[in-house]
């Protein structure tokens, strides 16, 4: 079976799923969307968020100070599978003794549900210790998502796959890969910190986890050993690969094995081959992959880039059927391991295309917004991150979701004034940057070097939205400069970019006394057409936690909020609804006829 013979169903683009197009596929997919055409399903999970002792990497952490979280009694926590239009109701529970949580569906838009965003005092108040929240909501997006914790540093154990699917897919053999970062130290003695005015950074992770496994070193082993994914050869399956990590920015790859991507963050591209993926904290991929003719193991690689790298041990098996039994030992030897390149300033987005450009790029912004990162002291003595000079400090109460959700108090008026902001765009009232109905915005992301003279990679992540990733260049960003603007052929769609250090990297050795002095940046573009109150900001959770964040006021005047009632009872569906979602049909039954008059014409195989 050869990758380059699969075709793209482009009646289906909307949602998009890579298969082989034949009459029989064409006979299912008429068949089930007669069926499902006219259904919305109810799919209901709850989410038990408890204390636990874990050791994911063979290494036993001192119990009496093991502040390790687990989602139902498990580390990740469990897949949420979902199709389009269906309604999700995730029930959370907190059992946590004396923390708040809330739960974030990364990469989901929550269009008319912001107060379902899960991010405590921003859009929603946080769920206080032994209480619950629902969240109701309907399913809008394909792909390849995932939920955490967006309170402190639980994110590093309180996540889990969120896959929503096609209607009418028709999946192929289906493996989700979720990568994450370990620590031995405690996390609530990390949390602290962050915070003492002596400052102590949470280090660099001591392990590398594919889906919650692997072994420190040849000095401890147990028995779950390295995770193990069984496939069988001569076969294609899709791999889901979540950047689960909460720090660390990771290049991946399987021996023996290519990998032809699919999908960036719930959009499809275009298929492209390559041997490895650079993924940064909170993006996703979808990559296909068919197995060899020769039963074997094979070894796959997470490795730590653009930091410190301590770990090296982010191992995982891909074991065939037919095999001998996956090694459960430390790897013999690393020649077995696949080649993982180095740092490189190119980024993959140069060679991406969307599959389906159905919302096309706008020409030009209507406004750009420079957000500088700094590294600072605070007035205590301790480190902070700010945008534009300000550390964003998370609210401890409920104001500005009282103000601007339920009493519709919002800087913008029915002018849409913005003359009076300043720094960029900033209202410091609210502590939020302001911005009108559909108005497009450019972002420009300038890293700074920090206090150590180190220039770091971030990870930036918009909630409500997706924008296209559009240039990025070296040092300080000037418009004016062209020679240092690298305009991306084709933008893609996405949620997640890393804006990667031109100069001043830690494995360059060369670092600068100027601290806050650019080096790169990245340039994104934006719709406001999604009313409600978004963060945008640095994924790596320390560093948002540090004060790496702004909060988006977007278009409160025209929020009009579903509840869950009005969700629940809104299932019914009428004959537009019936009409509209059968149109497909009509598109399967031209593609049909064509396929036939074609496969007649040229003496095809069915």
């Amino acid at each position: 079976m050869d990758i380059l013979n699969l075709q793209y169903n482009f009646e289906n683009m909307r949602l998009g799923e890579y298969r082989l197009l034949n009459k029989q596929n064409f006979l299912f997919l008429l068949f089930l969307n007669i069926i499902i055409s006219v259904s919305t399903i109810n799919r209901e999970y709850n989410l038990i968020i408890t204390y636990g002792n874990l050791s994911p990497d063979c290494v036993q952490v001192n119990v009496s100070q093991q502040s390790s979280l687990l989602v139902n009694g498990q580390f990740p926590g469990p897949e949420i599978r979902a199709t389009y239009d269906d309604i999700l109701i995730i029930n959370v529970f907190n059992k946590l003794e004396s923390e708040d949580l809330t739960i974030h569906f990364h990469g989901l838009f929550m269009n008319n549900t912001p107060h379902l965003d899960g991010v405590p005092y921003i859009s929603q108040s946080p769920i206080k210790p032994n209480a619950s929240f629902t969240h109701v909501f309907r399913v809008q997006l394909v792909g390849t998502f995932f939920y955490h914790s967006h309170v402190g540093l639980q994110a590093i154990t309180v996540f889990g796959p969120l896959i929503l699917e096609d209607k009418l897919s028709q999946s192929l053999s289906d493996i989700v890969l979720m990568l994450s970062d370990w620590w031995h130290t405690d996390r609530l003695i990390q949390e602290q910190g962050l915070f003492s005015p002596t400052f102590t950074f949470v280090g660099e992770p001591t392990s590398i986890l594919l889906n919650g496994k692997t072994m420190y070193n040849s000095s401890y082993t147990c028995s779950h050993g390295y995770h193990v994914i069984n496939v069988t050869k001569n076969q294609m399956y899709r791999l889901r690969i979540i950047g689960a990590t909460t720090l660390a920015t990771l290049n991946f790859a399987i021996a023996g094995h290519t990998l032809t991507l699919i999908e960036v963050d719930g959009n499809y591209v275009k298929p492209l081959e390559v041997s490895y993926l650079e993924i940064a904290s909170g993006q996703r991929y979808s990559a296909l992959f068919i197995t060899n003719n020769i039963t074997d193991n094979y070894y796959m690689f997470a490795d730590v880039r653009w930091r410190k790298n301590i770990a090296h041990n982010g191992i995982g098996i891909l074991h065939y059927e037919n095999a001998s039994d996956a090694p459960n030992t430390i790897v013999p030897d690393k020649s077995l391991l696949p080649y993982l390149p180095p740092e490189t300033n190119i980024y993959l987005a140069d060679s991406l295309q969307l599959q389906n450009d159905t919302l096309s790029l706008p020409s030009n912004a209507d406004r750009e917004i420079i957000l500088i990162g700094t590294q600072v002291r605070n007035y205590d003595g301790g480190i902070r991150w700010a945008m534009n000079n300000v550390i964003y400090i998370s609210p401890n109460s409920s104001y500005l979701l009282n103000d601007l959700y339920f009493n519709n108090k919002s800087l913008i008026s029915s002018s849409n004034d913005l003359s009076n902001l300043t720094n960029g765009g900033y209202y410091a009232p609210d502590n939020t940057y302001p911005i009108r109905k559909n108005e497009v915005i450019d972002f420009v992301i300038q890293n700074t070097v920090a206090l150590n003279g180190v220039c770091e990679g971030h990870p930036y992540h918009t909630h409500g939205h997706n924008f296209w990733d559009i240039s990025y260049g070296d040092g300080e960003y000037d418009p004016n400069n062209l020679s240092n603007i690298h305009v991306i052929p084709h933008p893609i769609l996405r949620d997640s970019i890393f804006v990667k250090p031109s100069a001043y990297a830690y494995y360059q050795y060369v670092n600068s006394t100027n601290y806050k002095k650019s080096c790169g940046w990245k340039k994104i573009r934006l719709i406001a057409d999604n009313p409600g109150i978004w963060p945008l900001h640095c994924h790596i959770v320390s560093h948002m936690m540090m004060g790496m964040q702004i909060v988006l006021e977007e278009d409160l005047q025209d929020l009009r909020i579903l509840y869950a009632k009005d969700l629940l009872t809104s299932r019914s569906t009428s004959i537009f609804t019936t009409i509209f979602t059968t149109i497909p049909v009509v598109f399967y039954i031209l593609n049909f006829f064509i396929y036939e008059k074609l496969r007649r014409k040229f003496g095809l195989e069915e």
